[in-house]
Parts: C-alpha cells; structure tokens; sequence
C-alpha cells in the first residue's frame, strides 16, 4: 500500500470508499462487474461498506468485501480498531416507529437509532425475523410488533406499542405487488 494513502476498512462509509484513492476505483469496478454504478447506492452511501454483506441478503458476500479491501489496501486487510459507539445520542430518550425492521435498511435503521441511544417500535409482517431481530439487539429499547400495515387495527396496535410519545416515523416497509392480477374495468 502506498505510504502516503490512509487504510480503509469495511467499517468506513461507502462515501469514504468512494472518495478514497484506492478504495473508490475498486468499488466501482466492483459495481461494474455487477453491472451498477454507484447512481444504484443513493441512501446507501452513509452506511459502512461491511453494512451491504447484510442489506444485500446474500447478494454480496463477505468474501467480496474482504477483496475489496485487500484490493483498496495493497493486497492486506488491516487491523481494525476496536468498534466505537456512535458518538451522538441524538435518539436518547426518544420513541422512534420503525416499519419494515425486520431485515434490510429497515433493521439497519433501527439498529442505529438504537445506538443513539433511542426506543424502538420495529414493526414488520415477518413475526420470525422479528423475532430473531429482538434476540440478537437484546434490548428493552427494543418492542417489536408484527403487523401488516395496510390493516388499520395493525396500525393502532403499534401506536399503542408506542405509548404516549412518537417522536419519529422510519416508514422503510415496502409493499410487493408482482401484479399477478390484472383486473378488469367494466362498462
């Protein structure tokens, strides 16, 4: 690796990737090789680059970022440092509804809000993934509701979830309509 260029890891940012002497150009060849660009990363770019492994679900494997920062690091990975907590607690003391948490930018978004030091309403049609989610944050911060949220009791449900106080909406769920049916107008 060049002396006078920074090492970077799957901790930094994809925006520090991008900008990144070494690591920008191999990221993008990897984006090429998928056939993308980083137009496709939009609000992706805040997130670490070790963050796609997951969003990704399966798409990019771990091996793939282990090779890009061997690439971007002259053939090494280097040695991280331990992971620091975010340093913000802007969430502290707040109630935060997130929809569609259970995997994904969903979770993510909850996984960091809770770092920040917030309660978290995750609500998701997934009650397994839910239930995974809760095992592995380990948290009171944490109250899960499995909901779907097109159904107005559902909506209630996690309102009460959240008690007397919503400071924020992260409305991540998606609706998947593969438009199987085509329905007819009639005169």
């Amino acid at each position: 690796m060049n002396q006078n260029t920074t090492a970077i890891t799957g901790r930094n940012t994809i925006r520090e990737w991008l900008d990144h002497p070494t690591g920008g150009p191999a990221l993008r060849g990897l984006l090429a090789q998928a056939g993308s660009s980083e137009d496709s990363l939009g609000p992706a770019m805040s997130l670490p680059l070790q963050q796609l492994v997951q969003l990704s679900q399966g798409q990019m494997p771990q091996e793939a970022v282990d090779e890009l920062v061997r690439a971007a690091n002259g053939g090494e990975i280097p040695e991280e440092a331990e992971a620091t907590p975010p340093s913000s607690q802007r969430f502290e003391g707040r109630t935060v509804i997130v929809t569609g948490a259970a995997g994904g930018i969903g979770r993510a978004t909850a996984e960091r809000i809770l770092a920040e030091g917030g309660r978290v309403i995750a609500t998701d049609v997934s009650a397994d993934r839910l239930a995974q989610f809760a095992e592995a944050a380990a948290t009171d911060w944490l109250v899960t509701v499995t909901a779907d949220l097109s159904d107005p009791a559902a909506v209630q449900a996690v309102l009460e979830a959240a008690g007397d106080r919503v400071d924020a909406l992260a409305n991540v769920a998606g609706i998947n309509d593969d438009f199987s049916a085509i329905h007819e107008v009639s005169d």
